[in-house]
């Protein structure tokens, strides 16, 4: 989604911002995906997995243009489709083309979190960001 140019937002549970405005963060991919270096990396964990990258070997950053400290449920409509831009989901019981971007965004955070942790409506924080080639 980041890659493309649909995904400009992501909030986090944070009780302090990750990222500080103007800062410049890696998008973490795992190496196979890097096609400039993936031949030297075969075999290693980050071949596979984003986890074990290095940053200052990553092809794309993101620039941090805005934060805004907000409860989970604070999220407008318009914040939303920045945050889940075109993605599609698919889940037998629900009609996802029908719902609002809103709706999207609660449903992902409770897939990642659990239902009780939305209605807890925490406090975190909301990134905006523009993406920078390489």
């Amino acid at each position: 989604q980041v890659l493309r140019g649909n995904k400009t937002r992501t909030w986090r549970p944070d009780k302090k911002p990750r990222y500080e405005f103007g800062e410049m963060v890696a998008i973490k991919m795992p190496y196979k995906y890097c096609s400039d270096i993936h031949h030297r990396y075969i075999g290693t964990p980050g071949y596979t997995n984003k986890m074990f990258v290095k940053n200052i070997l990553m092809p794309y950053r993101i620039y941090i243009t805005a934060i805004k400290r907000c409860n989970l449920s604070d999220i407008t409509e318009e914040e939303a489709r920045k945050e889940v831009g075109d993605i599609f989901l698919s889940d037998s019981q629900i009609d996802f083309d029908r719902l609002t971007y809103k709706a999207k965004f609660l449903y992902i955070v409770e897939k990642l979190y659990g239902k009780e942790f939305v209605k807890s409506n925490p406090v975190g924080y909301a990134y905006e960001f523009k993406l920078i080639k390489p």
